[in-house]
């Protein structure tokens, strides 16, 4: 099952009560077209007001043709002004039930009802079918007209909104318009080092690459007793994975009962032609055990001939910078395409898609089982596996 990114659940209750007010005023500002949305909550004495809205409509007792004889500069005084007071009660409560609810709502004083068009309940928990019903039977027996109940899903909804985004990062820290936008910068940047990459390749296709750790301050010099934190390798692969190089190249015996041998004590990745650290490698054998090894090689009976090859990739996201042109030196007529990326424990960080394989001659290719690996090369041609 793929793994989902998910927003934990808002913690409204660590906010002071004061501060949850401030929270619902800002939701609300667009609810209405607000004359005044007043703070009342904060002042003490709020005769039960946590908000107050008051909404204005505008009605016209004028005809259409009234404006013409009406005389330059005098006020329309038949445009009425009906003003609606709007109740904003907030409750940070984990729990409202029916009772609790119809208690809230009774100690909302009968004269301030009576100035009341509509009622917004809201508060930090969820509210059953039977709490809305109570909300709705007090709200008509006391005239309102209007009525809304806001939990604390229909919070975290409002919240989730574009619209919303500035007041779900003041009171909580989160931004989704900023994690989009940080996507997106991401995906920008994989798509450029692609780009890049295929650029080279269209020049020269399996390049050798020089991999270097992006902390690494020593290039191109190799302290006595330390690997360089760098390295050459060729180019195999390019697709959704990122950049397949071959980190490992062997030559291997494989019979038809896929049992195996490797002469692992030469790495035919290292290349003293394209690497000039490559006697600073595991796997650098010198050219007397080369020739040796080749020589083997050539004369294995043809059907047991293969190789053994570990091909890695390193993805887009994994790649900092990309340097085209890359540095020449100890002797180089130009550069060598450089990928600067993050070293772990003197290698690359790699993709989980590592292609370990026995290339057989005669028979198709197999992944190599650790319990079939037989003695067929010579002691110094063969390292154990780790």
């Amino acid at each position: 099952m793929p793994v989902t990114r998910t927003l934990n659940p808002l913690p409204f209750n660590d906010l002071e009560p004061k501060r949850f007010e401030d929270l619902v005023r800002q939701l609300v500002y667009d609810f209405r077209p607000w004359v005044r949305l007043e703070a009342t909550g904060r002042a003490g004495s709020d005769d039960g007001y946590d908000a107050r809205g008051i909404e204005r409509l505008q009605t016209s007792g004028a005809g259409p043709d009234d404006d013409e004889d009406r005389d330059e500069g005098q006020a329309d005084v038949s445009s009425v002004a009906d003003e609606r007071v709007w109740l904003i009660q907030c409750k940070r409560d984990r729990s409202i039930g029916p009772s609790k609810l119809e208690k809230y709502l009774d100690e909302i004083k009968p004269e301030e009802r009576k100035k009341l068009y509509g009622l917004i309940f809201v508060a930090c928990c969820d509210f059953s079918k039977r709490s809305r019903d109570v909300l709705a039977n007090w709200c008509r027996a006391n005239g309102l007209s209007e009525f809304q109940i806001w939990s604390v899903s229909d919070i975290e909804t409002m919240l989730l909104q574009p619209k919303n985004d500035h007041i779900l990062f003041a009171f909580f820290g989160i931004s989704l318009q900023i994690r989009k936008r940080a996507a997106a910068t991401a995906v920008r940047s994989i798509v450029t080092t692609k780009k890049r990459i295929h650029r080279i390749l269209e020049r020269q296709r399996y390049a050798r690459f020089l991999i270097r750790d992006i902390e690494d301050t020593k290039f191109p010099f190799v302290d006595n007793g330390t690997k360089p934190r760098w390295l050459v390798r060729q180019q195999t692969e390019f697709d959704f994975r990122g950049v397949g190089f071959t980190f490992k190249d062997y030559f291997a015996y494989a019979d038809g009962n896929q049992n195996w041998d490797i002469a692992n004590a030469y790495n035919l990745a290292v290349s003293d032609e394209t690497n000039p650290w490559a006697a600073e490698e595991d796997g650098y054998a010198d050219q007397a055990l080369r020739g040796k090894i080749r020589q083997f090689n050539v004369n294995m009976p043809g059907q047991d001939r293969a190789k053994f090859r570990i091909e890695a990739f390193i993805p887009f996201s994994e790649i900092m910078v990309v340097d085209e042109i890359g540095d020449a030196v100890f002797g180089e007529d130009t550069g060598r395409p450089t990928l600067y990326v993050c070293f772990q424990d003197d290698r690359p960080v790699t993709h989980p898609h590592i292609n370990v394989e026995l290339i057989p001659a005669a028979t198709d290719r197999f992944q190599p089982d650790k319990k079939k690996r037989i003695k067929y090369f010579p002691e110094n041609f063969r390292v154990e596996l780790k």
